[in-house]
């Protein structure tokens, strides 16, 4: 029965391979935890870097005048919020389907 919905005993069960916030309610917030926030951080950074060079000195594409823009980093918004709102959604949405 390995590899089966009958052998997953789901959240509740302990589980190495069952995460810890699968086990709280889902309708709860996601506790922010080190890997969460390396996660978006990282995520950020690459997003400032490539972003930045590719306005800048490559010169890959340039924003139109209706684009919002950060005016301190000089890149755009949606690429930043992006970062910050799809990977905490992306687990909450994971969350419900364990729970």
């Amino acid at each position: 029965m390995m590899g089966t919905s009958a052998s997953s005993k789901g959240p509740g069960s302990g589980s190495p391979l069952v995460p810890p916030w699968a086990d709280s309610s889902p309708d709860k917030p996601i506790p922010p935890n080190p890997q969460t926030m390396g996660f978006i951080g990282i995520g950020l950074a690459l997003t400032i870097l490539i972003e930045r060079l590719a306005t800048g000195p490559l010169g890959r594409w340039e924003y139109a005048e209706a684009i919002p823009v950060l005016p301190i980093l000089d890149i755009g918004v949606a690429p930043l919020l992006q970062w910050i709102l799809l990977p905490p959604l992306a687990a909450w949405v994971v969350r419900r389907q364990l729970t």
